[in-house]
């Protein structure tokens, strides 16, 4: 059964309600989330996840990438970030949970990436992510579910009709924007509340590329698609990348625990359940 240790910061309450607050002065700025439930799942091979988590809406921008004060990336403005390394893209989401004082969700010593053991890791056996971590880049199972599931099935596409996307207005894919990504949430809306799962720059996952292969330096899923090829933008679609590389076409998005005040909804009604089931039972004659 898997233990969730859940953080509550301070920090993340003054953001707008579904965003959270990262920076401070000059450099801060909000990352938006949609909730995906875990009360209902695909019978598939991906896409299972029986928890509730929250995922950013949008890919991390380069001006987020660049406020964060990490080497590396490429384009700008609120263009995605990319022509990064998966690494990069972990020490980055070490750093929004760090910069919340919170349990870095990544091992590293020095620029050297590691694994947790197996009482630190997430669930015991995700070994790329320890059990406290706030934030961290969606595995490739809540990754597919908030982009394809629709409560009942998986969908080929993520549009709210299931419906391949428009080049160059659902999404952006095959160069219709020329030869960049555009910026994110510029295409339309899916059915869960995201953008640009489709298209834009491919996202890096947290997971390796064979399942419970966890070894610092096997390749890791990217899945969506990029502004480049007219392919990978479907739900059956999966590709390898080995973590030190870094392309053009390749960011990511990062998806992190529920809302504190969900949480705190659910500690009270667990509290009145408990209480409930407690009271001693009495009888009339």
């Amino acid at each position: 059964m898997k233990t969730v240790v859940f953080w509550v910061a301070v920090s993340a309450l003054a953001a707008p309600a579904g965003a959270d607050l990262f920076g401070t002065g000059d450099t801060q700025f909000t990352l938006e989330f949609v909730t995906i439930s875990g009360r209902t799942n695909p019978a598939g091979d991906y896409g299972v996840v029986a928890y509730d988590y929250r995922i950013s809406t949008v890919e991390i921008t380069a001006e987020q990438w660049q406020q964060a004060g990490i080497s590396g990336g490429w384009w700008s403005g609120q263009q995605p970030a990319a022509s990064l390394t998966w690494f990069q893209a972990a020490q980055f989401v070490n750093w929004l949970n760090i910069n919340q004082n919170r349990q870095p969700a990544y091992h590293f010593d020095g620029e050297t990436f590691g694994l947790w053991s197996a009482d630190q890791a997430w669930d015991g056996t995700n070994l790329f992510r320890h059990k406290d971590a706030y934030y961290f880049l969606p595995t490739e199972d809540e990754w597919v579910k908030a982009a394809y599931w629709n409560g009942t099935s998986l969908q080929t596409w993520t549009s709210t009709d299931n419906t391949k996307p428009i080049a160059g207005v659902d999404s952006n894919y095959n160069l219709a924007q020329g030869v960049s990504p555009w910026a994110v949430g510029s295409g339309s809306k899916e059915f869960n509340g995201t953008f640009d799962m489709m298209g834009n720059v491919w996202e890096f996952l947290e997971s390796p590329w064979e399942s419970e292969h966890y070894q610092p330096g096997t390749d890791r899923v990217h899945r969506g698609g990029s502004y480049i090829p007219g392919y990978g933008l479907e739900s059956s679609a999966r590709y390898s990348i080995p973590p030190d590389k870094a392309y053009l076409d390749v960011g990511f998005r990062v998806a992190a625990v529920p809302e504190p005040a969900s949480l705190f909804l659910w500690f009270l009604g667990g509290i009145a359940l408990h209480r409930r089931n407690s009271m001693p039972s009495t009888t009339t004659s």
